[in-house]
């Protein structure tokens, strides 16, 4: 027997609300098996970075970011659905100088741009990160004796850390613009038919060598190749 308008009517208003109690149901039940991180970015002075990008990487596995916020104009953030355990969170800003470097290379002593947190399921962490230091400019610009833009690869060693060396490359047109942190470091450029280029010349190995940088200070770099 077919249902009246009304009996209908009912059926459809039963399962609309039994879907949107399941809904709701998940979403509780997300909430309670993760947590979530609360935070806020300062400079160095203790004032609030806003703008700033911040990430969070689970200690298990620290390639990939399984979140992500940006700062407000008071310099907090919020992370949800985080796994519980331990979670190491990251924060930048490149234009006010403060480096995306998630690499000993980038590491300033006292700078608390890492900090790890331990999550819990359904509590909120809270935390603050400083940082501490800016970085410097270095734009790259590399060619041939002819003058002819070369794609090179580019090799950055602190001065502190010589077992470390930090790779990176050009664009196509042999052009490189990086944040690098304000230490002594030395510079290797390479490309495919070319000598190898070190920064300083044949006293690349001694002070010579050495590239030292004030924050917020840019250095332009200009490499000639020669062919092999």
């Amino acid at each position: 027997m077919p249902l009246t308008k009304r009996a209908l009517t009912t059926v459809l208003l039963f399962i609309i609300f039994s879907l949107s109690a399941t809904a709701t149901g998940s979403a509780q039940d997300q909430k309670a098996s993760t947590g979530s991180i609360q935070g806020v970015v300062l400079d160095r002075d203790g004032k609030p970075i806003t703008g700033a990008t911040v990430y969070a990487l689970p200690e298990e596995d620290m390639r990939r970011p399984v979140a992500s916020a940006t700062t407000d104009t008071a310099g907090k953030f919020t992370l949800n659905d985080l796994p519980a355990g331990v979670v190491y969170v990251y924060a930048y800003k490149e234009t006010d100088g403060y480096a995306d470097g998630f690499s000993n290379f980038f590491a300033i002593p006292n700078d608390q741009s890492l900090v790890s947190v331990k999550v819990e399921r359904g509590h909120i962490a809270t935390l603050t990160i400083k940082r501490t230091a800016k970085a410097a400019y270095l734009n790259f610009k590399v060619t041939d004796e002819k003058g002819q833009r070369v794609p090179a690869s580019l090799t950055l060693t602190r001065y502190d850390q010589p077992e470390e060396p930090y790779g990176t490359a050009t664009n196509l047109d042999g052009e490189k613009s990086m944040l690098v942190p304000a230490v002594p470091f030395r510079v290797t450029v390479d490309a495919d038919g070319y000598e190898t280029w070190h920064y300083g010349g044949a006293n690349y190995a001694d002070k010579g060598g050495l590239i030292v940088l004030k924050p917020g200070q840019t250095f332009n770099l200009a490499v000639r190749l020669r062919k092999k």
